[in-house]
């Protein structure tokens, strides 16, 4: 048997580029990294100077100032963003009916496999190696996840259309496969399971309601209510699924309002609820340079430190392990990929996904700033 890999390593400081870094699990309530510029021209130096003597800390401290796109700032969300409240408490109402009413209890039941091994899903545990081994690239030994030849392999996954509006390059099948008995009987009485056969591109599984579980759930007899998302985890459908995401989405236009969202429609600014149970994973990806803006993703856990957000940068793997009401906050830009990942070891992790404006980003980061002690002299 494989050892289990060891946790990921905490973020270091870089001679080359600072971090700040505060562990919300360590008695503060955020952690913050923001990469810190340097080599700065004398002019610059000497203008901020002024810029400062005629009153202008304020402004800089509250203003926002800059993240570096590989930057991410992690907080708990109901000291920063308490307005956050009313879609985070609706996320887990459906969260926990989603859990209570469709027994997965290890994502390895449901891998993806390669494409051409589409027939290997339809038992159940099929995949436990090539799954294993995207999640071992993720959390594995340092150098395990590192090789930029497996990066651009999964680049290519991000050219399948699951979403990705033009910049998809694979147009992929629309046909389907039953599963077997055992694997059906597993998610019964809830839930009927069914492949969708995409090749050329990855398959997926998707989850139908059998119209014998809490309607709000998981909607109507026949309704598709979630499926499989990317290779190694589960997306609750936001088009045309359960009543209980129509709740989530009016929640969001509630707390956040047109002017909080990146995008004028709810859907859009609502990037998805995502359930990662025990060796659940979304491998590395870009979001395939088709967006870019910032992102909020609110990580709810129900065994703390057993399941992390991963990224790279300056060709470093970091990894921050979630704990119970954290959010991580990030930009992605499409003229500079930001890879990153997540990955459960032992917890079941429900992470809520929201795009946002620039406005109320600067907003949060200004939260943030003021809200770090001030530093003792020495």
């Amino acid at each position: 048997r494989r050892p289990e890999a060891p946790p990921p390593t905490r973020m270091r400081r870089k001679a080359a580029g600072a971090y700040g870094h505060l562990d919300p699990s360590e008695g503060g309530v955020w952690r913050w990294l923001v990469r810190q510029r340097t080599g700065v021209a004398l002019p610059v130096l000497l203008i901020l100077a002024v810029f400062l003597i005629l009153g202008g800390i304020r402004a800089w401290t509250t203003g926002g100032g800059d993240v570096d796109a590989s930057g991410v700032a992690s907080f708990m969300w109901r000291d920063i963003a308490p307005e956050l409240a009313p879609l985070i408490n609706q996320v887990d109402q459906c969260a926990r009916a989603l859990r209570e009413s469709v027994p997965v209890e290890d994502m390895q039941m449901l891998y993806t496999c390669a494409v051409d091994d589409v027939e290997h899903m339809q038992g159940g545990f099929g995949c436990v190696n090539e799954g294993s081994a995207h999640l071992e690239r993720i959390l594995g030994p340092e150098g395990a996840g590192d090789d930029d030849a497996m990066l651009q392999m999964y680049k290519a996954f991000e050219d399948e259309s699951r979403g990705h509006g033009k910049s998809a390059k694979t147009k992929c099948g629309t046909s389907r496969l039953a599963v077997s008995a055992t694997l059906a009987q597993a998610l019964s009485p809830n839930v009927t399971l069914m492949i969708e056969d995409r090749r050329p591109c990855h398959s997926t599984y998707s989850f139908v309601s059998t119209g014998q579980g809490p309607r709000e759930a998981l909607g109507r007899k026949d309704t598709v209510f979630a499926s499989t998302h990317h290779l190694g985890s589960i997306s609750y459908r936001k088009f045309d699924g359960a009543p209980c995401m129509d709740k989530v989405l009016a929640q969001m236009r509630i707390a956040l309002g047109e002017s909080r969202m990146q995008y004028p429609s709810v859907q859009q600014s609502f990037r998805g609820l995502y359930w990662y149970p025990p060796n659940g994973f979304t491998e590395w990806h870009t979001d395939g340079g088709h967006v870019e803006g910032w992102r909020i993703y609110v990580a709810q856990v129900d065994v703390p430190r057993e399941s992390w957000f991963v990224y790279k940068q300056d060709g470093k793997r970091h990894a921050i392990p979630d704990v119970v009401g954290q959010a991580n906050m990030f930009k992605v830009r499409m003229d500079r990929p930001f890879w990153h990942a997540v990955a459960s070891r032992k917890a079941h992790r429900m992470s809520t996904g929201i795009a946002v404006s620039e406005a109320y980003a600067q907003e949060i980061l200004a939260r943030i700033r003021a809200a770090q002690p001030a530093k003792s002299e020495p």
